[in-house]
């Protein structure tokens, strides 16, 4: 399949971004469509990217599908230091991202690198494995969750989930010598509800304190969300309900819901 190559070279394109100022390249080929590798040199570190079968969600006229796969390179045990910090550096920054593959919207995660033990394998020599396991999530005309980006008064928030929602209040009033009811729509409103990290930044312990105090919830907040629609929406709004959570061993979470109305 052409998304098996495309996957294939934005990996590697990648890991050469991250060693532009290094003497390594990194060469990466799949295990289904063989393509003969470069002419070997010392310090091109060279890899092959092997698929599991792929999930497709089985909803007629929805392309989308979850590829897992894993990344296994060779390197001179001498290199190894250099090259494995360079594959930690490129799935620390790269996962979570949204990126275009192809026709679709991509979404990559990817376990921590592991280097192997020491071989010895042809004319490298003494030589270590680096391994590492991508799950991407491809989409074709549709949208990630990561797409959103959502600050709280100007500071973005590490959200793990969120929803933004509509509704509107329609009384409905019994018309004289009628058999139906007649709704007036008389106010609307927008709730957004937001689970994210807390962080150390200024927002964050503002937010924090108005949680916990005992003044009643009347601060206004500016929430902005981006990347769903053309343009940057901003929504003036009250907090209304909000918890902080935590566990021994683990991070603190803030929940919270605003509301806009009128």
């Amino acid at each position: 399949m052409k998304i098996y190559d495309e996957i294939a070279q934005y990996i590697q394109d990648g890991l050469n971004t991250k060693a532009a100022d290094s003497p390594l390249t990194f060469h990466l080929r799949t295990d289904h469509n063989y393509i003969e590798p470069v002419k070997r040199d010392a310090l091109t570190i060279q890899g092959i990217l092997s698929f599991t079968p792929q999930d497709i969600m089985p909803i007629q006229g929805l392309d989308l599908m979850t590829v897992s796969c894993s990344v296994d390179f060779v390197c001179p045990k001498e290199l190894v230091d250099e090259a494995m910090a360079l594959c930690l550096a490129f799935v620390q920054d790269d996962r979570g991202e949204v990126f275009e593959l192809g026709e679709y919207a991509a979404l990559a995660t990817y376990t921590t690198p592991e280097r192997g033990g020491v071989d010895m394998v042809g004319e490298i020599g003494e030589a270590q494995s680096i391994t590492f396991f991508p799950t991407i999530q491809l989409i074709k005309n549709g949208y990630m969750a990561n797409n959103a980006s959502i600050a709280i008064d100007g500071q973005a928030a590490d959200t793990t989930s969120w929803e933004i929602g509509k509704t509107r209040t329609v009384p409905t009033d019994n018309q004289a010598n009628s058999e139906t009811l007649k709704g007036n729509a008389q106010t609307q409103a927008i709730a957004i509800s937001l689970s994210f990290i807390a962080t150390k930044t200024d927002t964050m312990n503002a937010l924090m304190s108005e949680i916990m105090s005992l003044e009643m919830l009347n601060e206004t907040h500016n929430i902005t969300v981006t990347g769903l629609t053309d343009s940057a929406q901003t929504f003036k709004t009250v907090l209304t309900t909000g918890a902080i959570s935590g566990q021994a061993g683990g991070l603190v979470y803030i929940t919270a819901a605003f509301t806009i109305s009128r």
